[in-house]
């Protein structure tokens, strides 16, 4: 690979004179701008909503908004345990079968770790 010759900023050059990368920039601001003032706006007028509302109610939306995240918590949580159980999780197959050894090591329950 020889005889390359630095060209500065001449690709940065022709990319911001090419029409078609500043109609496809323009529309990428518009997006940008659009999608973010839409999102926050639908947020802040959830949020009254669920602010002005009281009982019951109000308890159910805030569990509804707040349940995706706490189960995908624990469903993460759940993998690890499995991938770490003693006697089917992953760790402890690939510690059996790698290294022959007869019982995989009790990675959770074990007072040592």
């Amino acid at each position: 690979m020889t005889g390359w010759t630095f060209v500065w900023f001449k690709n940065y050059i022709s990319i911001l004179k090419d029409p078609l990368f500043l109609k496809a920039l323009l529309h990428n601001a518009i997006y940008l701008l659009v999608m973010v003032s839409v999102g926050i706006g639908t947020s802040l007028i959830i949020a009254a909503l669920i602010h002005k509302t009281s009982g019951f109610a109000k308890r159910a939306y805030i569990a509804m908004f707040f349940l995706p995240v706490v189960t995908s918590l624990v469903a993460v949580a759940l993998v690890w345990k499995l991938l770490y159980y003693p006697n089917v999780g992953l760790f402890a197959k690939i510690i059996t079968e790698v290294f022959q050894i007869n019982s995989a090591p009790l990675f959770l329950a074990s007072p040592k770790t």
